[in-house]
This record gives structure tokens, C-alpha cells and sequence, in this order.
């Protein structure tokens, strides 16, 4: 168990480490708005990407509200515009839609470099028409989507006519205090940041109606004091929607304390009742011979009453070694370096040796294969139905007998589940702490998930299930380091059968078993090559290849527009 845990973790330190050899950021976006006579908006947003490593894919993904309909999309970079087709290619796009956003990817290849995208788009039906005023409500960056930090924010509204300043009411959402207003004769530019993972800038403009040619009048109440009383209205209510925020958070933190104190104390409860024993050390020196008991059980003892796919498949080999199955070779197609193997019934029929499981491994061979030749990898196909209700008999099968043989102190079951169930409980009430950015709630899920790994350790070894475990540990290093001629040869293919339940690498599978003519002894008439030798690569492909078969593990219509509702938010990332 303890080995599941450093896998896991090793895997997500990797992950970590491969993350941060290749990231990408949008430092710097410049949005264009210039608004037409006829009401439509040419929008282009130019979005500045920093590469580190490679990439060749962006995407852009607009929310389908706060307009009528979206047209005449394109794709460019300075100098150069995207052709819009299905092929991927370098520096081309496509343009999807869904229920909910229109979806724009483009293709590009990058390298530790820094370049500029330009998304261009006409909108239609985005503005509110009122009788004196006119609307325009926006979300140009959204830092909760993108999940991402934007250093410098420029947007530039561009009206079809000159305005005078006095007749623009802009109101300011989000981080207001960041971003900077100026006026000119017919453009509005908003300037700042950055703009944070949790915050987003949003604009709501009015501008005087008379600048558009015929408008139609849609909402006639529409004027600036209306929407002043919105904005004052909405500015309140962020007010106490900020101090009830604050209240929670404060309730969430008091949560948290009393949580973790009672965390603190299940764990504690259950280490005291039911504490590790101390049996020492009982195996002075590596053994050089197999443990006694049949593999498959050392292996339940050895991986903590789990049962993995190489298992499985050294319990087949096992098999085979005990003259019920025959394994041949079967050299690699040009698709594949790695060799595979059919496995066929022999004519031994006495079973009276072996054991429940082994018994019903065997039949389920026998129906897979039909009397004849069948693939390792068609036998154990996991996404097969057969291969799962017969994996699960076939565990339940090596538990019983393990649990037999009264190396676990199975008695404690009923307690291990109660801890792990308190634990479970305490990290999802981690969950609405985190919620409310009580951040005491990570502290008690990370106890919640280490209680449950302790909670595990309730059901220990007994005395004698440590002195088989230590034997089958100290084997194992054995089994790593021990030359060839420190064993002797007819214990060899019981060998071959441990290392390919432990996985052994290729160094030390060519320390064990290079050379070994499988042609010309008896011993090894279960297993042919096509080479007649077993070699570190070949044995290696019966550890990975085999255990890897089943390893656990036109344009576009919106939803138009209305007084104080408005579009915008894209998202995006590269990849």
C-alpha cells in the first residue's frame, strides 16, 4: 500500500515538473470595438500569447448572449489572415457552435516565443436602443474563465461619429480601481490591470442614439437614470453581498477549527486503540529460495491484500510451469517490437494439486481458448465482460484463503470502516469550507486523507503474517541483486514466475535469467521461444507487454440583448 501511495505521488511531482517545462500566459490583450452606423459592432480582440515549449493549437470560446447574431469571423496575426477549413494545418481555423458559446481554434506552431492572435468578429443586435440613449453592456476580460493573469488590458470604443464626453456615461464592473478612462473625439479607451484569475474588468456604456443612422427604438425606458439607479442599486447590493461573504467566510473559518480539533482526535482515538504493534525485525538475512506458500498468496500478502494484473498473469505462467498450459512465442508484427504470446491446454487433467483459484484460472482459459490456441492479450481483455465477473470470483477466491491463513488481525474490519467512513465525512465537509475560502478546509482534507490511510493500517498483520510478509520482502531484494549461479537452475522457472508478479526491470531479469537455453531442459518445456533462449528483452516483454493489457488501473445566432444584460467573457487557452 505504502508503494501506491509513492506512485502516486511520484506521478504528480512529474506532472508538476512537465507542467512548468511547458506553460504559455496571455500577458497583454488589446480589444477594438468600433460601432457602426447601422448598429452592428466590428469587434477585434488581439490577444498576446507567451509560449514556453511547444505549441499548435489556441481556441476561443464566446458565451452566446448579449448579441442577435455573430458574423464574418476571422483569424489573423500581423501580416498574415488564417484560412478558415477542417484541416488543421498550420495557420488555419474552425468555427463550431454549441448550446451555449461558439467555439473558435486555430492552428499555429510556436516555440518558446511570443506572438499575437487577432479574433475578428461582426455583432449584431448587441446594442440596447432607447429614445436619447443608447447601450452597450461587455464583458472584455474575464480572468475566473481563463483561469489566467493579464498584466495590460487596452480597450478602444470607437463611436461612427464624434461625441462629446459630457453625452458618455460609463459605468465600471469589476476591478474598477485598476483601469484608467480616457476620452477623444470619437473613441473611449479603457486602460489597466492586470486582471487576475478571480476578477474580470466589464464595461456599460450609454452614448447618445443620434449618432446611429434610423435606429429602431426597441426599449423605451431606457435613459440614464434608470440605469444610474441600477448601477447604484447593483453597487449596494454587492455591498452586502460582500459583508454576508465575510460573515460566512468568518463562520466557515470557526467551522474549520472545530472540524480539524475533532479530525485531530478520531485519528488520535483510533492510533491509540488500536496502535501499531511492534514486532521488530524477524528475516536477518535475504533469503535465496521462493517463501512456501503458493505465489498468488504470497503476492496478496506481499501487495497488502490486493491483487494486480501482473499477478494474474505470473499465476498463469505459474500454471503453465505445473504442466496444465503450454506457452509459445509468437514473434512481433512490423506495428510492434514487443512479442506476444499463445497459451493452449496440455493433456494433463489431474487438477488435485491445485489450488481453488488455480482450478478456476484454468476454466476460464479453457472456455477463452476453445480447446485450441488463444492470444495472452485476447485471455486478459479487461474491457471484456467475461474477464471481469471472472477476475472478480478469481479474487474472491485468493481472499478466502488468505484470510485463512490468519495473517491479518481481520477482526478490526468493522473499525477500519468506521474511520475511514468519519474520514471520508470530514473531507467532504472540507468542501464548503473551501467554498467559502475558509482555508482551513484544505488543512482538514489533507487529515481527512491521511486518516483514511491510517484507518487502513487498523487491520494489520499478526505476528506470523509479518514474519511471511518480511521473508517475501527480503526475497524480493534477493530477487533483484542475486546472480544467476547463486540459485540453483531447477528453481529457475519458479523464479521467472516471481519476477514477473514483481515486476523486476530489465537489469535485473538479464542478471537472473540471460542465456538460459528454455530449448534443451526439461524444466523449461512449458515456455518455447522462437530463439530456443530467454533473454532480458523478451522477459521484460512478458512483464510489460502482458501486464499492460490490463493494468488498473455562415453565421451564428445568440440570444440578443436587453437593458442592463449584456455578452462578452471569452475564454480560451493554447495547447
Amino acid at each position: 500500500m505504502q508503494k501506491v501511495y509513492f506512485i502516486i505521488v511520484l506521478m504528480l511531482l512529474s506532472s508538476t515538473v512537465f507542467a512548468k517545462d511547458r506553460s504559455f500566459s496571455i500577458p497583454q490583450v488589446h480589444i477594438t470595438a468600433e460601432i457602426q452606423a447601422n448598429g452592428d459592432i466590428l469587434f477585434s480582440e488581439a490577444r498576446t500569447y507567451r509560449f514556453r515549449g511547444s505549441f499548435s493549437a489556441a481556441d476561443y470560446h464566446l458565451p452566446l448572449r448579449g448579441f442577435d447574431e455573430i458574423s464574418d469571423i476571422s483569424v489573423s496575426e500581423p501580416g498574415f489572415t488564417y484560412s478558415q477549413n477542417q484541416s488543421e494545418m498550420n495557420r488555419t481555423f474552425q468555427v463550431r457552435r454549441s448550446s451555449q458559446a461558439l467555439h473558435i481554434e486555430w492552428f499555429y506552431s510556436a516555440t518558446s516565443e511570443t506572438r499575437t492572435f487577432i479574433i475578428s468578429y461582426r455583432l449584431s443586435g448587441a446594442l440596447v436602443v432607447g429614445p436619447d440613449v443608447t447601450e452597450w453592456l461587455w464583458m472584455h476580460v474575464d480572468g475566473r474563465n481563463w483561469n489566467l493573469k493579464t498584466e495590460h488590458v487596452l480597450v478602444d470604443i470607437i463611436f461612427p461619429e464624434t461625441v462629446n464626453p459630457d453625452e458618455i456615461h460609463l459605468f465600471k464592473r469589476g476591478i474598477t480601481d485598476a483601469f484608467e478612462v480616457s476620452y477623444s473625439d470619437d473613441m473611449v479607451r479603457l486602460e489597466g490591470g492586470p486582471v487576475h484569475r478571480r476578477n474580470f474588468i466589464e464595461t456599460r456604456i450609454l452614448f447618445p442614439t443620434s449618432v446611429l443612422d434610423n435606429p429602431e427604438i426597441e426599449f423605451p425606458d431606457l435613459s440614464v437614470a434608470l440605469v444610474e439607479q441600477q448601477e447604484q442599486e447593483r453597487r449596494e447590493q454587492e455591498a452586502m453581498q460582500e459583508i454576508l461573504r465575510i460573515e460566512n467566510q468568518l463562520r466557515a473559518q470557526n467551522a474549520s477549527y472545530i472540524l480539524i480539533a475533532l479530525c485531530l482526535l478520531t485519528i488520535a482515538f483510533y492510533r491509540f486503540k488500536y496502535p501499531p504493534h511492534k514486532i521488530g525485525k524477524l528475516v536477518e538475512e535475504f533469503s535465496t529460495t521462493p517463501p512456501k506458500q503458493h505465489p498468488v498468496l504470497a503476492m496478496w500478502l506481499y501487495l497488502n491484500r490486493t491483487l494486480w494484473t501482473h499477478v494474474q498473469i505470473g499465476a498463469m505462467f505459474n500454471l503453465a510451469r505445473l504442466g496444465y498450459l503450454k506457452i509459445r512465442e509468437v514473434p512481433s508484427d512490423e506495428s510492434s517490437s514487443v512479442s506476444d504470446f499463445v497459451i493452449k491446454r496440455s493433456d494433463k487433467t489431474d487438477e488435485t494439486e491445485l489450488a481453488d483459484w488455480d482450478k478456476n484460472m484454468l476454466s476460464y482459459v479453457e472456455a477463452r481458448a476453445n480447446a485450441g490456441d488463444i492470444k495472452l492479450s485476447q485471455i486478459f481483455k479487461t474491457d471484456s465482460t467475461a474477464y471481469m465477473s471472472w477476475m472478480k470470483s478469481w479474487k474472491s477466491l485468493v481472499k478466502e484463503a488468505g484470510e485463512a491463513k490468519e495473517w491479518y488481525q481481520t477482526e478490526n474490519k468493522p473499525a477500519m470502516i468506521r474511520a475511514i467512513i468519519l474520514h471520508v465525512l470530514f473531507i467532504c465537509a472540507a468542501v464548503p469550507l473551501l467554498v467559502f475560502k475558509a482555508w482551513g478546509g484544505i488543512l482538514l482534507a489533507v487529515l481527512g486523507i491521511a486518516g483514511i490511510f491510517f484507518s487502513i493500517m487498523i487491520v494489520r498483520r499478526t505476528e506470523d503474517g509479518e514474519k511471511h510478509f518480511q521473508q517475501i520482502k527480503a526475497y524480493q531484494k534477493a530477487l533483484k541483486k542475486l546472480p544467476r549461479d547463486r540459485f540453483d537452475a531447477k528453481d529457475a522457472p519458479l523464479h521467472l514466475i516471481y519476477a514477473i508478479m514483481f515486476q523486476l526491470n530489465k537489469k535485473a531479469m538479464g542478471a537472473l535469467f540471460n542465456g538460459i537455453d528454455t530449448k534443451n531442459s526439461d524444466d523449461w518445456n512449458w515456455l518455447i521461444y522462437t530463439s530456443g533462449t530467454l533473454t532480458p528483452d523478451r522477459l521484460t516483454g512478458i512483464v510489460t507487454s502482458t501486464t499492460s493489457i490490463g493494468a488498473y488501473g455562415g453565421s451564428i445566432s445568440g440570444s440578443g440583448s436587453s437593458i442592463g444584460s449584456g455578452g462578452g467573457g471569452a475564454s480560451g487557452g493554447a495547447r
